[in-house]
């Protein structure tokens, strides 16, 4: 880019956030330039994390006109299972007769793929480098600190997720808290037919979600979120390959489709943070950089 460029509103983030409120507002605001500050494509690799898309999700892609290329990588929960360790009763949500899917799952990759793919049909969205920067604030709006240069914008959008460093340099404090547990992430394949069903199982440890994804090279598949405390997850991501898939069939409910493979896991601590302003002059701040939940919590995406 220029040494300076100007636009109406920069979005800053390379998240899912980050790239759907540049599609919003580029739709609504035809007009007015966006810059979207996410720099180059992460560079290919495994990562076991999915996101959950809620029926209000499903209905604001819809209104972005990206649904159809999200729902053919996502697979519909259909249904919905929940039970507790030694709980002789369990809780079925669904289906009821013409009832819409409860939510889709998506893996991060392909659903940022589509965001990718979708941004760049927008004619009045530009992608540029991320934020490398202190932003400095003026009577017209503000200058963000870019690789080969300088932005100015008349409004700044942080979605840069909950670490934000933007959020950071502003000086907006935060309240955290640490839940003193981690995520342990990983896909597995199943032995027969997910059907839609998700699980939602209460363990000693913590609760376990096995979320149903689409079916590759002809084998059924789902994403575990399974929180556990940080040494347990950690000592199940460095375990062998086998031991970790043992750990689940104990801990799954009776009746889960039994898994017979699982790819190497990852371990995230979750926290809880609220950023103690979402709003101030020429700055909106959004999505998990102001604030984020337990994943028990149902969040799914964080649009707001």
């Amino acid at each position: 880019m220029a040494d300076s460029a100007r636009v109406d509103i920069a979005v800053a983030g390379a998240g899912h956030t980050a790239f759907t409120a540049a599609l919003a507002l580029a739709l609504a605001l035809p007009q007015r330039r966006i810059a979207l500050l996410c720099g180059a494509p992460p560079e290919g690799g495994s990562d076991p994390r999915v996101t959950a898309l809620s029926a209000s999700s499903r209905e604001i892609f819809s209104q972005l006109e990206v649904w159809p290329e999200l729902a053919a990588r996502s697979e519909p929960i259909k249904d919905i299972c929940v039970s507790e360790r030694r709980a002789p009763v369990r809780t079925r949500l669904g289906p009821a007769a013409g009832m819409m899917p409860f939510g889709h799952v998506i893996e991060n990759r392909d659903l940022a793929a589509c965001l990718r793919d979708a941004v760049t049909r927008v004619a009045n969205i530009e992608c540029l480098p991320a934020a490398a920067g202190v932003p400095h604030f003026r009577a017209e709006g503000c200058a963000v600190p870019v690789a080969g240069g300088e932005l100015e914008t008349r409004l700044l959008v942080i979605a840069d997720g909950a670490d934000s460093r933007l959020r950071e340099h502003l000086g907006i404090a935060l309240d955290a808290r640490d839940y003193a547990v981690s995520a342990l992430l990983a896909t597995v394949v199943l032995a027969g037919p997910h059907r839609g069903l998700a699980h939602e199982h209460f363990t000693r440890d913590g609760p376990l979600a096995l979320l149903p994804l689409p079916a590759r090279a002809g084998r059924e598949r789902a994403a575990l979120v399974w929180v556990l405390p940080p040494d347990r997850a950690g000592d199940l991501v460095a375990a062998a390959p086998g031991r970790g898939l043992a750990a689940l069939r104990a801990a799954l409910p009776s009746g889960a489709v039994a898994p017979v493979e699982m790819s190497p896991a990852a371990a995230v601590p979750l926290r809880r943070i609220l950023a103690a302003e979402q709003v101030r002059s020429r700055v909106v701040v959004v999505g998990n950089a102001a604030h984020s939940l337990h994943p028990v919590a149902g969040q799914g995406f964080n649009l707001t």
